[in-house]
């Protein structure tokens, strides 16, 4: 995949968030909450959208960031995380999780619950980070493939495995 597909893909989806970023509004898991609904019948997005900025990543980006904290947090195909902060764009770090070329095509978005990003991997890996610096705080191995979405609920993360173990 060429720099120019990874850099639109960067746009677009710096574009489509920055709208309710800068408003202050948190979007910590996919499609807003829990439910993964992607009812958001109480939110307004300004037309027209715009572009805000574009950064650099290592590969396409085939999941829904998440927003909070002021702060942009995103996972490439290649299973890189990185944060950003939502005002400026600045990088405030940046982690790559293990899998080699097993960790291809991510499509695990991340979600952020309280203190603690968490995602899942191609690779089978499933990664909680503390937000705020990147570091490792749990690495699971779940020896599958991770496609879908963790879901923070009920004061727990649910995570799902490509063989349906949670």
């Amino acid at each position: 995949m060429g720099r120019t597909t990874i850099r639109c893909a960067v746009v677009f989806v710096l574009s489509c968030l920055f709208v309710g970023s800068s408003r202050g509004e948190e979007w910590t898991q996919l499609k807003f909450d829990a439910r993964h609904s992607g009812d958001a019948a109480g939110r307004h997005v300004s037309l027209p959208l715009g572009l805000v900025g574009a950064v650099p990543l290592t590969d396409a980006i085939f999941t829904a960031p998440v927003v909070g904290q002021g702060r942009l947090f995103v996972v490439d195909g290649s299973g890189v995380a990185a944060c950003f902060d939502a005002a400026t764009l600045k990088e405030l770090w940046r982690f790559s999780a293990r899998g080699g070329k097993a960790n291809c095509n991510n499509v695990s978005s991340p979600a952020l619950v309280g203190d603690y990003l968490h995602f899942g991997t191609t690779a089978g890996y499933y990664y909680v980070l503390n937000a705020a610096d990147g570091k490792v705080i749990a690495e699971l191995d779940c020896g599958e493939p991770i496609f879908a979405a963790p879901v923070a609920a009920n004061g727990r993360v649910y995570v799902f495995t490509l063989g349906a173990r949670v």
